[in-house]
C-alpha cells in the first residue's frame, strides 16, 4: 500500500498539486483540498471515536483482537461505497461547471465577437464531454447498486476507459497554457474563469477558477485507484465483487505507472518536450489481412500516427511493432464487392458452423467440469479451456468480414476486417476527426518506435480480444436470454426518405448483426411497428444503425449512414419482464422503441443447446428459446417483410423443395447459421418454410381441443355475438399459441396491405393459412356424428382465419381478458 501512495504522491506533484503530509501509517491515505476521507483515515477513526453508537473500529484494531468480523467488513464497505458516491456527485458538479462554461464559449465562437476562438476552446476543454458522460454512467450505476452493493462491473467499465483520462492528462498542459493565454488578452475571459460556482443551487457553494477545475480530473486519476483499493480491502474475499475490483484495481495501478514513466522524461529532457500532443485517441483488436492470410492485430490511433502491433500475452504482455503511418500520410479507401471477394479469404461456411458446434459443446463440457468441483489443477478442464480457446481465436479470426481500408502515400494499402458496420464507423470518424486537428505531427525515430511500443501495455484502454473463454467467471452484469424490440416511430426527417435499421448485439463483447429492419416508406416514417427476437448470450450493449435508402434500378442498394447510437443493456434495469421504453438520438433523428428482456438459464445458453423445432410442441419451443414467439417464424416474417411484400402470389407459390428441407435442417441444428442462410435463399421457399413449420406442429395453433367450438361460431346468425364468441375462444389458447397467432395476424394483414402488388388479399391468405392453423383432430367425429365433408370443412377454416384477420387482435388483450375456458369445456 505504501508503494501506491508514494506513487500517487509522485504522479500528483509532477503535476504541481500538493500534498498535505501526515505522521500516520501506512494505512493512511492522501488528505487534499476536496478530501476524499477514507475508512480508515485519521479523520475517520476520530469520527467513530466520537460516538459510542458507532459500530465500527479500524482495521488495525481488528487485526489486534485476531478477527475480521464479516459483517463489520461489509458495514464499513458500505461507509466506503457512500463516500465514493459523495465524492463522485461533487467531481460531477466541477464536470458539468466545465461543460456550462464551454457551451456558450463554443457558440460565441462563430459570431462575429468571439471569447475564444473555436480551436481554443477545443484545446481549453478537450475530453472534458466525454469525462462527463463516463462519470454520470458510472455515478448512475453506483447510484442504482447501492441496495445490493454489486459495483464491481462499474469500476470495471470505469477503468476500461481509462484512455479518455490519458487523452486529459496528455493534452493537460496545452489546456493550461491556452488558459492563462486567454486570461492575460481578454478581459471577458479573465472574468468568466476567475470564479464558476459549484453548488449554485445549495446554501454554501464553491467558486473554482477555470484552472482548479481543469486540475480535478487529474485529482481523479489517483483517487480512483485508492478509492479501489479502500473498496478492495473491505471486499471479503468471496464476494462476488473481489475478482472484478482486483482486476480494476491492476489496470488503474499499470495506468499510473505507465503515465508516471511517461510524465516523467517531460520534465527532464528538452528532447521529448514536443510529445505531449501526442496522447492515445482509440485502440482495438481487428483482422488484418496480408498476403492472403488472416492475422489478429491490436491498432492503436494515436493524434498523429496510426500503429499497428501483435500482442504476445504471457506472465507480461508483450507487443510487437508491425507498422507504423502518420496520420498526414493516410487515407481511407472504400472497398468494392468484387475486391472483397477476391482479396479477402474466407473459410467455407460449413466450416465455420462445425467451428461453433465445437465451442458450443466445449464450453458445456466446461460448465460440467466446473461443476463437478474437481479443483483449480484439473488437467482435464485446463486442457478443454485451451481447446475452447484456440477454437475462439480461430473463429475470431476468420468470421468478420466488414473492410477498413487504410492507404499510405508511400502506396502501401492495409485491409482490415470488422464484424460490426459500428465499430468500422467508429474508426473512420475518429481517424477522419483526428487527422483534421491538423496537429504537427512529431517525427518517429527508430528508438521512439521501441520505447513505444514497450509502453503499450501501460497506454492501451483494451487489454485483451473480446474471447468468452477469457472473460470473467462472474456474468452477472451479461444478459442471458431473449431481448425484445420494439420499433416505434421515428422523428427529425428534413426530407422524406426511404430509410431501414441494422441492429447489433455483442457476446462477451463481441459484436454481430442480428437484423435488419424492414424498409420503412417516406410516408411511414412518423408512425410505424415492428418487432425482433434477439437471443442474448452474454450480451451487454444493443447498436442500431440507421441507413438511409438511394439510387435507382441496378444502384437501388447503395445505403448512407443516417446516424448511429448505442444501448448499455443493464441487467438490473431489464428484469422487470416489462417493457421499457426508450428514446434514441441518431444524430437528427429520433427512435422512438421499447424493450423487454427474459432471462433464461445460464447453463442451457452456455451449452447452446440446440432442438429440433420442427415437429415440436410450440410451447416447448418459446420455453427452451425464452421467447413469446419462436425464433423461426419471427425470422421467416421478417425477410418477408424485408423483401416479400410485393412478391407476386407470396405464400401462394411455392418454394424450391431443396430450398425448403434445407432451410429447415438449419433451424433444426443450428438458428444462428440459419439467420444468414434466410437471407441467400429465394424469398419463396423461406415463406414456405415458415407454412411448413406451422404445418408440421404435433398441434395446430388453434388446438384441437377448440376446433368444435370455432366451427360452431358460425351457427350464430347475430355478427356481433359471432365476432364476441370468436374473441373469446381466441383468448382461451394457451399464451404460446396466442402470442404466435397474434403476431402472425398482424404479418399477414401487412402483406395484404400491399395487395395491388402482391395479388394477396386477405381471403387469398385466409385461404392459404386456414387449413394449417385450423383443423380437426384426424379421426375426430364431426358434431353429426360423421366426418366432416372436406370441402365444408375447409370453408370453415378459410372463414374462421378471415374474420381473425379483420379484427384487431393484441398480445396486450389477453392481460385483461377473463378467463372462460372452463366455461367451453363440452
Amino acid at each position: 500500500m505504501m508503494e501506491l501512495y508514494c506513487e500517487a504522491v509522485e504522479y500528483l506533484s509532477m503535476h504541481n498539486i500538493e500534498v498535505l503530509e501526515s505522521d500516520a501509517d501506512d494505512e493512511v491515505y492522501v488528505a487534499l483540498d476536496d478530501p476524499f476521507t477514507f475508512v480508515d483515515s485519521p479523520l475517520f477513526r476520530q469520527q467513530c471515536s466520537s460516538t459510542s453508537s458507532s459500530p465500527l473500529c479500524s482495521h488495525k484494531q481488528l487485526r489486534e483482537e485476531g478477527e475480521t468480523a464479516p459483517e463489520l467488513l461489509l458495514e464499513k464497505r458500505k461507509m466506503v461505497l457512500e463516500k465514493i458516491m459523495h465524492c463522485e456527485e461533487h467531481y460531477l458538479r466541477g464536470l458539468e461547471a466545465l461543460t456550462l462554461l464551454m457551451k456558450p464559449l463554443k457558440m460565441a465562437a462563430f459570431t462575429s465577437q468571439p471569447v475564444l476562438s473555436s480551436l481554443q476552446v477545443q484545446t481549453i476543454f478537450f475530453q472534458v464531454p466525454e469525462l462527463l458522460e463516463l462519470h454520470q454512467k458510472f455515478y448512475e450505476g453506483l447510484r442504482q447498486s447501492q441496495e445490493k452493493q454489486l459495483v464491481g462491473h462499474l469500476f470495471q467499465r470505469l477503468v476500461n476507459q481509462l484512455g479518455i483520462y490519458r487523452a486529459f492528462i496528455s493534452n493537460h498542459q496545452l489546456s493550461l497554457q491556452t488558459v492563462r493565454k486567454c486570461t492575460s488578452s481578454d478581459e471577458r475571459f479573465q472574468n468568466l474563469a476567475a470564479a464558476i460556482k459549484i453548488g449554485a443551487d445549495t446554501v454554501d457553494p464553491t467558486s473554482y477558477t477555470l484552472e482548479e477545475l481543469l486540475l480535478k480530473p487529474i485529482d481523479r486519476v489517483t483517487r480512483n485507484t485508492l478509492a479501489l483499493h479502500d473498496l478492495l480491502k473491505h471486499t471479503p474475499d468471496e464476494h462476488p465483487d473481489n475478482p472484478l475490483l482486483q482486476e480494476a484495481l491492476n489496470i488503474s495501478k499499470d495506468f499510473l505507472s505507465g503515465v508516471n514513466k511517461e510524465i516523467l522524461p517531460r520534465k527532464i529532457s528538452e528532447s521529448t518536450a514536443r510529445s505531449k500532443i501526442r496522447h492515445l485517441v482509440k485502440d482495438g483488436f481487428l483482422v488484418e489481412v496480408t498476403d492472403g492470410s488472416r492475422r489478429l492485430r491490436h491498432l492503436f490511433l494515436f493524434s498523429d500516427f496510426l500503429l499497428c502491433a501483435k500482442l504476445k500475452q504471457g506472465k507480461q504482455d508483450l507487443y510487437k511493432h508491425e507498422w507504423s503511418i502518420p496520420l498526414t500520410d493516410l487515407t481511407l479507401q472504400p472497398v468494392l464487392e468484387d475486391d472483397l471477394v477476391l482479396t479477402i479469404p474466407a473459410e467455407p461456411q460449413e466450416l465455420m458452423i462445425d467451428i461453433q458446434k465445437i465451442i458450443q459443446q466445449t464450453r458445456l463440457e466446461i460448465q460440467e467440469e466446473k461443476n463437478h468441483n474437481r479443483g483449480p489443477l484439473n488437467k482435464v478442464l485446463e486442457k478443454t479451456k485451451r481447446k475452447l480457446l484456440d477454437n475462439e481465436l480461430w473463429l475470431l479470426q476468420n468470421s468478420p468480414m466488414v473492410p477498413l481500408c487504410i492507404h499510405s502515400k508511400t502506396g502501401k494499402s492495409y485491409i482490415f476486417l470488422l464484424s460490426s458496420e459500428f465499430e468500422l464507423y467508429e474508426w473512420k470518424e475518429k481517424i477522419e476527426e483526428t487527422r483534421n486537428r491538423n496537429l504537427d505531427s512529431v517525427p518517429l525515430f527508430l528508438s521512439d518506435i521501441s520505447k513505444l511500443t514497450s509502453s503499450l501495455p501501460q497506454l492501451r484502454s483494451t487489454r485483451r480480444p473480446p474471447l468468452k473463454s477469457q472473460s470473467n467467471d462472474n456474468n452477472g452484469f451479461l444478459l442471458f436470454g431473449t431481448l425484445e424490440l420494439k420499433l416505434h416511430s421515428i422523428q427529425g426527417l428534413q426530407t422524406p426518405a426511404s430509410l431501414y435499421f441494422s441492429l447489433e448485439m455483442d457476446s462477451f463483447g463481441y459484436f454481430e448483426k442480428f437484423a435488419d429492419s424492414r424498409d420503412i416508406a417516406p410516408e411511414a416514417v412518423i408512425d410505424w411497428e415492428e418487432e425482433f427476437e434477439l437471443h442474448a448470450d452474454g450480451a451487454q450493449a444493443l447498436r442500431l444503425l440507421g441507413y438511409e435508402r438511394s439510387g435507382r434500378g441496378a444502384q437501388c442498394n447503395q445505403k448512407r449512414l443516417v446516424g448511429r447510437s448505442q444501448i448499455q443493456l443493464d441487467p438490473k434495469t431489464l428484469q422487470a419482464k416489462e417493457w421499457r421504453q426508450i428514446i434514441l438520438h441518431l444524430n437528427v433523428l429520433k427512435l422512438s422503441l421499447s424493450l423487454r428482456f427474459t432471462p433464461c438459464e445460464l447453463q442451457l445458453t452456455l451449452a447452446g443447446a440446440q432442438r429440433e423445432v420442427f415437429g415440436e410442441q410450440i410451447e416447448n419451443i418459446v420455453k427452451i428459446e425464452g421467447s413469446s414467439v419462436p425464433h423461426l417464424v419471427r425470422l421467416c416474417v421478417a425477410e418477408v417483410e424485408s423483401r416479400g411484400l410485393n412478391e407476386v402470389g407470396i405464400y401462394r407459390i411455392s418454394g424450391l423443395a431443396t430450398d425448403v428441407q434445407s432451410l429447415k435442417t438449419l433451424f433444426n441444428t443450428n438458428v444462428k447459421e440459419a439467420v444468414s442462410h434466410v437471407k441467400a435463399l429465394d424469398i419463396h421457399a423461406v415463406a414456405g418454410s415458415l407454412k411448413l413449420f406451422l404445418r408440421e406442429l404435433p398441434e395446430p395453433l388453434l388446438t384441437f381441443r377448440l376446433f368444435k367450438e370455432f366451427t360452431q361460431t358460425f351457427d350464430i346468425t347475430d355478427t356481433a355475438e359471432r365476432n364476441e364468441q370468436l374473441m373469446c375462444l381466441v383468448h382461451c389458447l394457451p399464451k404460446a399459441n396466442f402470442d404466435t397467432l397474434v403476431f402472425l395476424l398482424g404479418h399477414l394483414t401487412r402483406v395484404a396491405s400491399n395487395e395491388p402488388v402482391n395479388k394477396m388479399s386477405l381471403y387469398n391468405l385466409a385461404t392459404v393459412f386456414g387449413p394449417t392453423l385450423l383443423r380437426q383432430h384426424p379421426g375426430e367425429l364431426s358434431l353429426q356424428g360423421s366426418p366432416f365433408d372436406l370441402s365444408q370443412e375447409v370453408v370453415m377454416q378459410v372463414q374462421v382465419l378471415l374474420h381473425l384477420l379483420q379484427s384487431n387482435l393484441s398480445t396486450e388483450e389477453k392481460e385483461h381478458k377473463p378467463k372462460t375456458s372452463d366455461s367451453l369445456e363440452t
